[in-house]
């Protein structure tokens, strides 16, 4: 078993679906120091996950003794990557709300999918992207960043929260650069202005930061800062 970084908070994630989305999801949160549980009503799928998930369950997803024998409202995030079964998706979706699992997050096959999962009062809905279980996981594993974008192979850029401890400093007293191997490339305020950053940009408590750096850098300062 191999992990690329230890969470500072070892969350535990259920993955209900193993397609290319799901089993996507299952490997980054696993990589990343999270105890993943991925589920398939299909054994191949599970077994073709098994190396990098904690447990792997075969069980019909939208029956509601099956998640609640499960455990499912206990685990910090639900991830429902059920493909191309709508039907199932919905039924999985409308269960777990009734079961109270926390933050549900749901991958809906196109817009009128998506509609009806808001509809039963699912809000993280994701359309997949090439790297959106990527992003996705990044943001299960910590909720401060808003998104996470490859530029260019080996380098990446992040729209995070700035963090508590770096509000009324300026980036030359932090010592960002240097600390950890990042740029703040922009600050963007509370009235959505944008300030370009430099040594002398003091940060405030309800900015939000746009940085930049290798894409191993940017993993270890999002996990473990």
């Amino acid at each position: 078993m191999n992990k690329k970084f230890k969470s500072a908070i070892n969350k535990q994630i259920a993955v209900i679906g193993l397609g290319h989305f799901g089993t996507e999801m299952t490997r980054e949160l696993f990589e990343n120091g999270c105890e993943v549980m991925a589920i398939d009503i299909v054994e191949e799928r599970t077994l073709a996950v098994a190396e990098f998930a904690t447990h792997t369950v075969v069980a019909d997803a939208s029956d509601e003794a099956t998640l609640k024998r499960l455990g499912i409202a206990a685990f910090d995030a639900v991830v429902i990557a059920i493909g191309k079964n709508m039907q199932s998706s919905i039924v999985c979706a409308l269960i777990c709300k009734e079961l109270n699992a926390k933050n549900i997050i749901a991958k809906a096959q196109d817009n009128r999918h998506a509609k009806i999962l808001q509809k039963i009062g699912i809000n993280q809905i994701v359309i997949p992207e090439a790297d959106s279980a990527i992003r996705m996981a990044t943001t299960i594993i910590n909720p401060n960043v808003y998104d996470i974008l490859e530029l260019e192979e080996g380098y990446d850029v992040a729209k995070i929260e700035v963090l508590p401890s770096w509000v009324n400093k300026s980036i030359k007293e932090l010592d960002i650069r240097k600390k950890y191997s990042i740029n703040v490339l922009t600050v963007i305020r509370q009235d959505n202005t944008f300030v370009n950053a430099i040594a002398d940009t003091v940060f405030s408590e309800q900015d939000k930061i746009i940085i930049g750096g290798l894409t191993e850098d940017i993993k270890k300062f999002i996990y473990f800062v």
